[in-house]
């Protein structure tokens, strides 16, 4: 895409996991080993702060990270390398952390492959395609934005 804006690769050193289990073994091992600067960056990573990191090598929480904050890390680190316009991307964003209260949105935003691209993509779809029937909006209730976001990064 040369004519995008550069983006850096989403998960360049541990690569991109597909569940919450898969993340919080990585840092269990990485804690195990001692190596807490490859844990700080695996939570970067993955969208979450170094604090989370050294909280969870200090053995203050259990976990690296819960189902909310690996969707929310996951969701943030796309919003920062996407090509949707900044308003947009915003509102996506936003529209995306609200639903991560339902644990099956946030399990759906952690599976490989997963974006928020295709979130907006079938936003846009189903706001043109409504348009057609006098409404030009893509949802109105958090059921039918469920709907979209999970057909969206199930393609």
């Amino acid at each position: 895409m040369a004519d995008k804006k550069d983006k850096k690769e989403l998960f360049p050193r541990f690569g991109e996991m597909g569940t919450l289990e898969e993340l919080n073994h990585a840092a269990e091992g990485l804690k195990a080993e001692g190596d807490i600067d490859s844990l700080k960056a695996l939570a970067a990573e993955n969208g979450m702060d170094s604090e989370d990191a050294e909280d969870y090598a200090a053995g203050d929480v259990k976990q690296l990270a819960t189902l909310r904050q690996a969707a929310l890390g996951r969701i943030k680190v796309q919003r920062e390398n996407t090509d949707i316009p900044a308003p947009a991307a915003d509102i996506i964003y936003e529209m995306a952390r609200t639903m991560t209260e339902d644990p099956e949105v946030c399990r759906s935003f952690l599976q490989k492959g997963a974006r928020i691209d295709k979130v907006w993509e079938k936003l846009r779809e189903t706001a043109k395609e409504n348009q057609k029937n006098g409404a030009g909006v893509a949802c109105g209730t958090d059921r039918d934005l469920k709907e979209i976001i999970m057909k969206a990064v199930a393609e």
